[in-house]
């Protein structure tokens, strides 16, 4: 059965806008032209995302930051699933680790660029991937994110998983359009529903579980795998059980 980790109400989507060049916007510091919406579900359209003129020009770029309390979890889970509702969807996403917010300190403007790895002209190979490309899965519907193995580690061995959704074809991979993108038709904007929101079922979670395996001498759960070949005798007598 899985457990379930609903987002801390510190999270949010910041945007990027206002710098007339796809460089000026995918690597600022955070600073002059960005905005944080904390506290607030009145901004479901904003979440992963980006629109632009031709060639990158004037662009706006939207990431969305999360915190989960991943304290009383000691080992990596076997498997862990983000869910985010969304009021918009439109473009592919990828989850990064972020280093913002915490629980009880709102998502602000100046953390567009917390993201683990950042540095001035990032691209995708400086950050820490959390999931794989994910396929845009439509407005007004509950995506799935199935997190990696290092998502998983980091639940165990960090007191706050701190999560980010992006845009992938552009955003993550630093790549800027070549034709304008706008706000509805062939966009990539991806809007979500916060932990503000009075419906939970549209909250943004983790749901994860711990296998059996987690018990069995420290041995991760990926790792039972390869007892295969080993007698089932012995087996039980890892864990002091007769047969």
């Amino acid at each position: 059965m899985p457990t379930t980790i609903y987002a801390a109400n510190t999270d949010g989507p910041v945007r990027n806008y206002g710098e007339s060049s796809w460089d000026g916007a995918h690597d600022s510091a955070g600073s002059s032209g960005t905005s944080a919406f904390p506290n607030t579900d009145v901004h479901p359209y904003y979440g992963a995302g980006i629109t632009a003129g031709s060639s990158g020009a004037n662009p706006d770029i939207f990431r969305a930051f999360f915190a989960f309390d991943t304290s009383g979890i000691s080992v990596s889970p076997s498997s862990a699933i983000l869910y985010v509702y969304t009021s918009q969807g439109a473009g592919d996403v990828i989850a990064v680790k972020a280093t913002a917010p915490d629980l009880s300190t709102d998502i602000a403007a100046a953390d567009f660029n917390n993201l683990d790895g950042w540095t001035s002209g990032f691209g995708s190979g400086d950050l820490t991937a959390y999931s794989a490309q994910i396929t845009t899965q439509g407005a007004n519907s509950l995506w799935s994110i199935t997190l990696n193995a290092a998502a998983r580690s980091d639940m165990a061995s960090l007191s706050v998983l701190k999560v980010c959704l992006m845009n992938y074809d552009h955003d993550y991979l630093d790549v800027a359009p070549t034709t304008s993108i706008g706000t509805s038709g062939g966009n990539q904007d991806v809007g979500f529903h916060w932990s503000e929101y009075t419906d939970a079922a549209r909250r943004p979670r983790v749901a994860y579980e711990v296998g059996y395996g987690q018990n069995v001498s420290g041995v991760s759960a990926d790792s039972i795998n390869n007892v295969n070949g080993v007698l089932r005798a012995n087996i039980l007598g890892v864990l002091g059980v007769e047969d």
